[in-house]
């Protein structure tokens, strides 16, 4: 018998590499059991300052969680705060087996 799937969500966070460390350090405090990240390549467009800025890498972040984290990290990397700075964060749902999501919700 196929295991019953539930629904998490999956948290998308493209941003500059210099977030990165204080986004990671933000994301347990925001209800995130755990996420992965990489160096973001791409094509497109995405307004950033002249100068030293004009440089920036890219990362991109993905945490697995239930949907009050993903709102709590939504809320989060769209705040004031970022305003100024390369980020876009979006939002799915995934449906994974019923005994896999419980590893994605705090006890």
């Amino acid at each position: 018998m196929a295991d019953k799937l539930t629904e998490v969500r999956a948290v998308r966070v493209i941003c500059d590499d210099f977030l990165r460390k204080s986004l990671l350090e933000q994301l347990a405090r925001l209800g995130a059991t755990g996420y992965t990240w990489w160096q973001a390549h791409g094509k497109g467009e995405h307004a950033t300052d002249s100068g030293i800025l004009s440089e920036l890498r890219r990362v991109y972040i993905e945490v697995w969680c239930n949907s009050e984290a993903a709102e709590r990290i939504v809320n989060h990397c769209n705040s004031p705060q970022f305003h100024d700075s390369g980020m876009a964060v979006g939002v799915t749902s995934l449906f994974i087996p019923e005994h896999e999501a419980a590893k994605f919700t705090r006890k």
